[in-house]
Protein backbone atom coordinates (compact mmCIF):
# COMPACT_ATOMS: atom_id res chain seq x y z
CA UNK A 1 0.00 0.00 0.00
CA UNK A 2 2.84 2.63 0.92
CA UNK A 3 6.12 3.06 -1.09
CA UNK A 4 7.37 3.77 2.19
CA UNK A 5 6.56 0.74 4.32
CA UNK A 6 10.23 0.52 4.96
CA UNK A 7 13.46 0.32 4.54
CA UNK A 8 13.31 -2.53 2.73
CA UNK A 9 15.06 -1.65 -0.38
CA UNK A 10 18.27 -0.64 1.81
CA UNK A 11 17.90 -4.01 4.33
CA UNK A 12 17.88 -7.01 2.07
CA UNK A 13 17.37 -9.11 5.58
CA UNK A 14 14.14 -8.41 7.28
CA UNK A 15 13.33 -10.82 9.67
CA UNK A 16 10.10 -9.38 11.66
CA UNK A 17 7.85 -6.11 10.86
CA UNK A 18 4.97 -4.51 12.13
CA UNK A 19 3.79 -1.75 9.91
CA UNK A 20 0.73 0.71 11.07
CA UNK A 21 0.04 2.96 8.80
CA UNK A 22 -3.30 5.23 8.78
CA UNK A 23 -3.41 7.35 5.74
CA UNK A 24 -5.73 10.78 5.39
CA UNK A 25 -6.34 12.07 2.13
CA UNK A 26 -8.53 15.13 1.57
CA UNK A 27 -9.53 16.78 -1.40
CA UNK A 28 -11.05 20.47 -0.70
CA UNK A 29 -12.11 23.05 -3.37
CA UNK A 30 -11.05 26.48 -2.01
CA UNK A 31 -12.50 28.63 -4.48
CA UNK A 32 -14.66 28.00 -7.53
CA UNK A 33 -15.99 30.41 -9.96
CA UNK A 34 -17.66 29.98 -13.36
CA UNK A 35 -13.83 30.41 -14.89
CA UNK A 36 -11.37 28.63 -12.42
CA UNK A 37 -11.69 26.05 -9.59
CA UNK A 38 -8.90 26.15 -6.92
CA UNK A 39 -8.51 23.15 -4.83
CA UNK A 40 -5.95 21.40 -2.63
CA UNK A 41 -5.15 17.78 -1.69
CA UNK A 42 -3.08 16.18 0.91
CA UNK A 43 -2.06 13.09 2.82
CA UNK A 44 -0.48 11.77 6.17
CA UNK A 45 0.88 8.79 6.60
CA UNK A 46 2.40 7.47 9.96
CA UNK A 47 4.52 3.92 10.75
CA UNK A 48 5.95 1.70 13.51
CA UNK A 49 8.19 -0.47 12.68
CA UNK A 50 10.15 -3.33 13.43
CA UNK A 51 12.98 -4.48 12.20
CA UNK A 52 15.77 -7.48 12.80
CA UNK A 53 18.26 -9.23 11.72
CA UNK A 54 18.51 -5.51 9.24
CA UNK A 55 22.09 -6.01 7.65
CA UNK A 56 23.00 -10.06 9.00
CA UNK A 57 21.30 -13.15 10.08
CA UNK A 58 23.17 -13.80 13.22
CA UNK A 59 20.15 -13.30 15.57
CA UNK A 60 22.28 -13.27 18.87
CA UNK A 61 23.39 -9.42 17.36
CA UNK A 62 21.14 -6.97 19.19
CA UNK A 63 22.91 -4.19 17.41
CA UNK A 64 21.41 -5.41 14.52
CA UNK A 65 17.83 -5.04 15.24
CA UNK A 66 15.31 -1.62 15.41
CA UNK A 67 12.02 0.24 16.44
CA UNK A 68 11.45 3.24 14.92
CA UNK A 69 8.07 5.82 14.09
CA UNK A 70 7.99 7.50 10.73
CA UNK A 71 6.56 10.34 8.66
CA UNK A 72 5.38 11.16 5.18
CA UNK A 73 3.35 13.95 4.24
CA UNK A 74 2.31 16.41 1.37
CA UNK A 75 0.01 18.94 0.33
CA UNK A 76 -0.46 20.10 -3.23
CA UNK A 77 -2.29 23.24 -4.62
CA UNK A 78 -4.12 22.61 -8.12
CA UNK A 79 -5.46 25.87 -9.98
CA UNK A 80 -7.55 25.41 -13.20
CA UNK A 81 -9.02 27.53 -15.69
CA UNK A 82 -12.35 26.00 -16.73
CA UNK A 83 -13.38 25.63 -20.41
CA UNK A 84 -9.58 24.14 -21.30
CA UNK A 85 -7.59 26.97 -20.34
CA UNK A 86 -4.91 26.77 -18.38
CA UNK A 87 -3.33 24.78 -14.86
CA UNK A 88 -1.04 25.52 -12.46
CA UNK A 89 0.19 22.96 -10.20
CA UNK A 90 2.60 22.85 -6.96
CA UNK A 91 3.17 19.83 -4.77
CA UNK A 92 4.79 20.57 -1.60
CA UNK A 93 5.91 16.73 0.31
CA UNK A 94 8.65 15.29 3.62
CA UNK A 95 9.82 12.15 3.19
CA UNK A 96 13.16 10.46 4.27
CA UNK A 97 16.36 9.14 2.67
CA UNK A 98 15.25 7.67 -0.88
CA UNK A 99 11.73 8.73 -0.67
CA UNK A 100 10.74 6.31 2.25
CA UNK A 101 9.86 7.78 5.51
CA UNK A 102 11.11 10.15 7.82
CA UNK A 103 11.93 8.47 11.04
CA UNK A 104 10.89 10.28 13.78
CA UNK A 105 11.95 8.69 16.59
CA UNK A 106 14.01 5.64 16.92
CA UNK A 107 14.78 2.57 19.97
CA UNK A 108 18.46 1.83 18.92
CA UNK A 109 20.18 2.20 16.14
CA UNK A 110 18.51 2.43 12.19
CA UNK A 111 21.14 0.64 10.56
CA UNK A 112 20.87 0.22 6.98
CA UNK A 113 23.67 -1.07 3.86
CA UNK A 114 24.60 2.89 3.47
CA UNK A 115 25.10 3.07 7.12
CA UNK A 116 22.53 4.34 9.82
CA UNK A 117 20.02 6.99 9.79
CA UNK A 118 19.26 9.45 12.29
CA UNK A 119 15.72 10.60 13.47
CA UNK A 120 14.96 13.46 11.23
CA UNK A 121 14.19 17.09 13.61
CA UNK A 122 13.68 21.01 13.42
CA UNK A 123 13.35 22.17 10.21
CA UNK A 124 14.53 18.90 8.49
CA UNK A 125 10.80 18.04 9.10
CA UNK A 126 10.02 21.06 6.98
CA UNK A 127 8.40 19.79 3.13
CA UNK A 128 10.49 20.42 -0.04
CA UNK A 129 9.04 21.06 -3.60
CA UNK A 130 8.03 17.85 -4.94
CA UNK A 131 6.09 18.84 -8.16
CA UNK A 132 5.28 21.66 -10.03
CA UNK A 133 3.91 22.60 -13.40
CA UNK A 134 2.08 24.78 -15.23
CA UNK A 135 0.21 23.40 -18.46
CA UNK A 136 -1.02 25.88 -21.23
CA UNK A 137 -3.56 25.34 -24.53
CA UNK A 138 -1.64 26.79 -27.49
CA UNK A 139 -3.16 28.77 -29.95
CA UNK A 140 -2.97 26.26 -32.63
CA UNK A 141 -3.97 22.80 -33.74
CA UNK A 142 -6.07 21.95 -30.50
CA UNK A 143 -2.32 21.26 -28.77
CA UNK A 144 -0.74 22.18 -25.43
CA UNK A 145 1.78 22.61 -23.53
CA UNK A 146 3.34 21.28 -20.37
CA UNK A 147 6.51 22.65 -18.05
CA UNK A 148 8.05 21.98 -14.86
CA UNK A 149 9.08 19.51 -12.49
CA UNK A 150 6.58 16.48 -12.83
CA UNK A 151 6.51 12.60 -13.89
CA UNK A 152 5.97 11.15 -17.20
CA UNK A 153 4.38 8.16 -16.96
CA UNK A 154 3.44 5.50 -19.57
CA UNK A 155 1.76 1.59 -18.85
CA UNK A 156 1.63 1.38 -15.93
CA UNK A 157 4.67 3.53 -14.56
CA UNK A 158 7.25 1.00 -14.70
CA UNK A 159 8.94 2.00 -17.91
CA UNK A 160 11.16 5.18 -19.04
CA UNK A 161 11.43 7.64 -16.50
CA UNK A 162 8.16 5.88 -14.71
CA UNK A 163 7.60 7.55 -11.34
CA UNK A 164 10.63 9.99 -10.90
CA UNK A 165 10.17 14.21 -11.00
CA UNK A 166 12.34 15.39 -13.57
CA UNK A 167 12.61 19.16 -15.01
CA UNK A 168 10.69 18.48 -18.47
CA UNK A 169 8.24 19.94 -21.25
CA UNK A 170 5.22 17.93 -22.68
CA UNK A 171 3.68 18.85 -26.15
CA UNK A 172 0.38 16.93 -26.04
CA UNK A 173 -2.79 16.60 -28.03
CA UNK A 174 -6.28 14.89 -26.52
CA UNK A 175 -9.38 13.86 -28.12
CA UNK A 176 -11.93 11.56 -27.11
CA UNK A 177 -10.62 8.57 -28.76
CA UNK A 178 -6.76 9.42 -29.21
CA UNK A 179 -3.88 11.03 -26.99
CA UNK A 180 -0.72 11.56 -28.74
CA UNK A 181 2.44 13.29 -26.25
CA UNK A 182 5.98 14.46 -27.10
CA UNK A 183 8.29 14.49 -24.45
CA UNK A 184 11.61 15.53 -23.36
CA UNK A 185 13.57 16.35 -19.82
CA UNK A 186 16.89 16.65 -18.43
CA UNK A 187 16.61 13.71 -16.13
CA UNK A 188 17.68 13.57 -12.75
CA UNK A 189 19.26 10.20 -12.17
CA UNK A 190 20.43 9.85 -9.38
CA UNK A 191 17.18 11.69 -7.54
CA UNK A 192 19.52 14.90 -6.30
CA UNK A 193 17.26 17.05 -6.79
CA UNK A 194 15.71 18.59 -3.44
CA UNK A 195 14.08 22.02 -3.27
CA UNK A 196 13.89 22.70 0.34
CA UNK A 197 15.87 22.23 3.34
CA UNK A 198 19.34 20.71 3.65
CA UNK A 199 19.11 17.40 5.39
CA UNK A 200 23.10 16.77 5.81
CA UNK A 201 22.52 12.87 6.49
CA UNK A 202 21.34 12.68 2.96
CA UNK A 203 24.40 13.34 1.59
CA UNK A 204 25.81 10.54 3.48
CA UNK A 205 23.29 8.34 2.78
CA UNK A 206 24.75 8.76 -1.03
CA UNK A 207 21.93 10.56 -2.42
CA UNK A 208 23.12 14.08 -3.34
CA UNK A 209 25.16 13.26 -6.25
CA UNK A 210 26.13 15.23 -8.71
CA UNK A 211 23.61 16.13 -11.97
CA UNK A 212 23.63 13.58 -14.77
CA UNK A 213 24.63 14.98 -18.34
CA UNK A 214 22.15 13.37 -20.12
CA UNK A 215 19.01 14.15 -22.36
CA UNK A 216 15.99 11.97 -22.62
CA UNK A 217 12.88 12.00 -25.29
CA UNK A 218 9.87 9.90 -25.64
CA UNK A 219 6.87 9.86 -27.01
CA UNK A 220 3.70 8.08 -26.82
CA UNK A 221 0.07 7.25 -28.67
CA UNK A 222 -3.26 6.26 -26.33
CA UNK A 223 -6.02 4.90 -28.50
CA UNK A 224 -9.22 4.52 -26.61
CA UNK A 225 -11.80 2.39 -27.61
CA UNK A 226 -14.76 1.73 -25.55
CA UNK A 227 -14.02 -0.98 -22.89
CA UNK A 228 -10.36 -1.38 -24.83
CA UNK A 229 -7.13 1.01 -24.45
CA UNK A 230 -3.79 0.68 -26.54
CA UNK A 231 -0.76 2.64 -26.28
CA UNK A 232 2.55 1.99 -28.00
CA UNK A 233 5.31 4.37 -26.19
CA UNK A 234 9.23 4.70 -27.23
CA UNK A 235 11.74 6.37 -25.08
CA UNK A 236 15.48 7.10 -25.25
CA UNK A 237 18.52 8.51 -23.11
CA UNK A 238 21.51 9.85 -24.22
CA UNK A 239 23.86 10.37 -21.48
CA UNK A 240 27.44 11.44 -21.76
CA UNK A 241 27.89 12.00 -17.80
CA UNK A 242 31.38 10.31 -18.03
CA UNK A 243 33.55 9.50 -14.95
CA UNK A 244 30.95 10.69 -12.42
CA UNK A 245 28.31 8.62 -13.41
CA UNK A 246 27.44 5.58 -11.44
CA UNK A 247 28.65 2.58 -13.70
CA UNK A 248 27.87 -0.77 -12.65
CA UNK A 249 29.20 -2.10 -15.97
CA UNK A 250 32.91 -3.89 -16.05
CA UNK A 251 33.76 -1.57 -19.05
CA UNK A 252 34.16 2.20 -18.35
CA UNK A 253 31.95 4.00 -20.75
CA UNK A 254 31.34 7.67 -21.47
CA UNK A 255 28.41 7.84 -23.61
CA UNK A 256 25.52 5.33 -23.07
CA UNK A 257 22.48 5.54 -25.98
CA UNK A 258 19.46 3.15 -24.10
CA UNK A 259 16.14 3.24 -25.66
CA UNK A 260 12.93 1.29 -24.59
CA UNK A 261 10.00 0.04 -27.19
CA UNK A 262 7.08 -0.79 -25.53
CA UNK A 263 3.07 -1.15 -25.86
CA UNK A 264 0.37 -1.04 -23.00
CA UNK A 265 -3.10 -2.80 -23.71
CA UNK A 266 -6.07 -2.67 -20.97
CA UNK A 267 -9.36 -3.93 -21.25
CA UNK A 268 -12.15 -3.79 -19.19
CA UNK A 269 -15.48 -5.88 -18.10
CA UNK A 270 -18.06 -5.43 -16.23
CA UNK A 271 -16.31 -7.59 -13.11
CA UNK A 272 -12.55 -8.25 -14.90
CA UNK A 273 -9.95 -6.61 -15.76
CA UNK A 274 -7.31 -7.56 -17.91
CA UNK A 275 -3.89 -5.89 -18.72
CA UNK A 276 -1.23 -6.50 -20.85
CA UNK A 277 2.47 -4.82 -21.11
CA UNK A 278 5.75 -5.54 -22.79
CA UNK A 279 8.69 -3.70 -23.39
CA UNK A 280 12.26 -4.23 -24.88
CA UNK A 281 15.36 -1.80 -24.27
CA UNK A 282 18.01 -1.07 -27.12
CA UNK A 283 20.92 0.70 -27.50
CA UNK A 284 24.75 0.51 -25.79
CA UNK A 285 27.23 1.89 -23.99
CA UNK A 286 30.19 2.77 -25.61
CA UNK A 287 33.64 1.32 -23.70
CA UNK A 288 36.59 3.45 -23.55
CA UNK A 289 38.86 0.84 -23.07
CA UNK A 290 39.41 -1.45 -26.06
CA UNK A 291 40.09 -4.82 -23.82
CA UNK A 292 36.44 -3.88 -22.94
CA UNK A 293 33.45 -5.12 -25.33
CA UNK A 294 30.58 -2.22 -25.87
CA UNK A 295 27.68 -3.00 -23.75
CA UNK A 296 24.80 -4.02 -25.73
CA UNK A 297 21.18 -3.49 -23.88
Amino acid sequence: MMRNACYAALCPFICSLLVLSPEAFAEITILESPHYVFNTSGYLRTDMIMLKNNIDLDSKNKDDSSTYAGLDYGVAFDLKLKDNGPEFYLKFERNGPFDYDAPIFIHNTLMTSSGPVERYRGEELFPHVEEFYYDVPLPFFSLRFKNGLYTYEVGNGLALTGYTENYGLTLYNKSENIQWRFYYCYPDIANGIRLGPFVEQEKEQGIMYDHSKANFFAGDITFTAERYTIQPYVGVLIDRTGDRRNNYFLAPTHKDLLGTLGVDSNLTLEKLSLGLELARNFGKAESEDPLYDDIKH
